[in-house]
């Protein structure tokens, strides 16, 4: 029959161990939580993503126990530059929801898939906000470290390697993918190159995986345990398509 690696039984004691695991422990704690109010600007809200490296951020009434709802900064970049001081983040947020703090992992799990930013609110005995959740912080104590676009140890990269072709960091954002290639990503709830690759694939990738748009096709090919540390891009981007016709 075989003995597991080490990795896989790794993996397979925390996903036990996981629905034993409450929000409380699993949650960015309140004191640590960025957020904005609602009478804050657009340009509030790029001067705080700039600062912290964060895109997601809850948006509260004047405390963290009257929270309105989260803003993502893609809502800012929507807007001409010229209207981002007049326009007030209360106007941009979306709905998001709350559980308690004894909510176990596996229940947490499903209501973050089912959350568009894939965030929560956790709430504690008396009502008010204890602090908040995301899916990474729940994917991370399966699988171990999961870095994204906010973690400062690793500076995405592009380095062109061919005609039309590419290496680039799973950490890129689309935005910085866009800018260095041409190649506009599709929208989705993902906040990274690896991010798009995972919900495509809907499991973790192995190196060589491949997945293929309009004219241009996505290639991991190197992994970092669990994490998408660099992938190929080869094919026209959208934006020299577009020129071509």
């Amino acid at each position: 029959h075989g003995t597991l690696d080490e990795s896989t039984a790794e993996l397979m004691d925390r996903s036990l161990r996981f629905g034993e695991r409450t929000a409380e422990e699993l949650m960015t704690p309140r004191v640590r939580v960025e957020s904005l109010q609602v009478g804050d600007s657009v340009l509030d809200l790029l001067e705080l993503a700039r600062r912290t490296g964060f895109s997601r951020f809850p948006v509260h009434g004047g405390d963290l126990d009257d929270i309105h709802g989260v803003v993502h900064v893609k809502k800012a970049f929507g807007l001409p530059a010229e209207e981002r001081e007049r326009v007030l983040v209360g106007s941009l947020t979306q709905p998001v929801p709350t559980v308690p703090e004894t909510l176990d992992g596996d229940a947490l799990l499903e209501t973050l898939r089912g959350s568009g930013l894939q965030l929560a609110v956790v709430v504690d005995e008396y009502g008010g906000s204890a602090g908040i959740v995301t899916l990474e912080d729940v994917v991370e104590e399966i699988i171990g470290d999961v870095r994204d676009e906010h973690d400062r140890g690793e500076l995405p990269t592009v380095r062109r390697i061919g005609d039309r072709t590419w290496l680039v960091s799973g950490l890129l954002r689309p935005d910085e993918l866009t800018e260095a290639t041409g190649l506009a990503m599709p929208d989705g709830d993902y906040e990274t190159v690896a991010g798009y690759v995972l919900s495509e694939l809907g499991r973790i990738p192995t190196v060589g995986d491949e997945i293929t748009g309009d004219g241009w096709e996505l290639t991991v090919s190197k992994m970092d345990r669990n994490r998408i540390a660099e992938l190929r891009l080869s094919g026209r981007p959208a934006d020299a398509e577009e020129e071509a016709r």
